[in-house]
This record gives C-alpha cells, sequence and structure tokens, in this order.
C-alpha cells in the first residue's frame, strides 16, 4: 500500500480532483484509489528524490541518505566490475547492468525503464 500527500494552491481544483479520482482504479481491477483529506496545514518538502518531491522546486538537493547509498552502491559495484547503467532522467531507478564487461567485451546497455509496482 503506497500513500501521498499532493498539496494544492486551489481549494476547488483539489476538490474536483478529489471527486473525480476516489475510487478509480491505477490499472483494471486494481490499485484503487482512496483519497482523503489530510489533516497536515502544507508540506514541507525537503527532498528531491524517489521518496518526496517539489515539484515546484526542482533545485532542491537528492539528499544525503539518497547520495550516500548511490556513492556505496557504485563503489561496491565498481570493486566487482560491474558497470552503471546512464540514467535517463532524474527520477528514473538507478539501475546496474549486472555483467562483467571484462568478461564479455562490451559496454552496458542502457535501456531499461523504471516501473512501480502499487501494490
Amino acid at each position: 500500500k503506497f500513500q501521498a500527500l499532493i498539496q494544492s494552491k486551489d481549494p476547488t481544483g483539489a476538490a474536483q480532483a478529489k471527486l473525480q479520482l476516489h475510487g478509480q482504479n491505477i490499472y483494471n481491477g486494481c490499485c484503487t484509489l482512496q483519497i482523503e483529506y489530510s489533516k497536515l496545514h502544507s508540506l514541507t518538502v525537503k527532498f528531491n528524490n524517489d521518496k518526496s518531491r517539489d515539484y515546484t522546486n526542482p533545485t532542491l538537493p537528492p539528499g544525503e541518505g539518497l547520495m550516500s547509498q548511490q556513492h556505496e552502491l557504485e563503489r561496491m559495484h565498481s570493486n566487482a566490475g560491474l558497470l552503471p547503467l546512464h540514467r535517463t532522467s532524474s527520477n528514473e531507478d538507478y539501475r546496474y547492468d549486472y555483467y562483467s564487461s571484462a568478461a564479455r567485451g562490451r559496454p552496458p546497455s542502457t535501456s531499461g525503464a523504471s516501473g512501480y509496482d502499487m501494490q
């Protein structure tokens, strides 16, 4: 089960979105949206990453924890002879091509889009 908080400047638009989206399925027959109003008065987003994003402020940092994890993954995989894939967008999962380039003698693939399971 996933949860999301969305803040809108327009109360009328937020009410319309709630009416139109509540009870709708993301996929046929599953992932039903349950839209409710939050008890929070406003949101404070500190980082733009896979867990939080402020679309009105694209200059927010990705967060220290995320950078440390990525650095550690890069270090571990470089020691194992594995090469990172190129990122195609800032919100795409950081993925690795799990073959040794030295063993295969070719560069890693740059294809593959990230996906998210809803339930």
